[in-house]
């Protein structure tokens, strides 16, 4: 569960919380940059601090992570691939 912000058209900032591979809560805080439009997706890269991971779960590490964007007047998600996470975030805008 998570929220994120768009703070303009190629910067938001996103944070939230999920259970990871490791069945442990993992936190995260990112800010993602899209960088190139093709149609209706975007193509980026977030930055996130992320706990759960290594030995010691609640120190935060840093995750670069190319992300997919696709967006469309109320819905949209997010695809990203991390070192050791793939992730998909589905969006709803209020």
């Amino acid at each position: 569960l998570g929220v994120e912000y768009t703070y303009n058209e190629t910067w938001s900032f996103s944070g939230g919380f999920y259970k990871n591979s490791s069945y442990a809560r993992s936190y995260y805080l990112g800010a993602t940059g899209g960088f190139a439009k093709l149609g209706p997706a975007t193509l980026g890269l977030c930055l996130c601090l992320v706990t759960g991971y290594l030995d010691d779960p609640n120190k935060p590490q840093i995750m670069p992570m190319p992300v997919v964007g696709i967006n469309g007047k109320k819905w949209g998600a997010n695809i990203g691939i991390g070192p050791s996470v793939v992730g998909l975030q589905i969006k709803r805008r209020f």
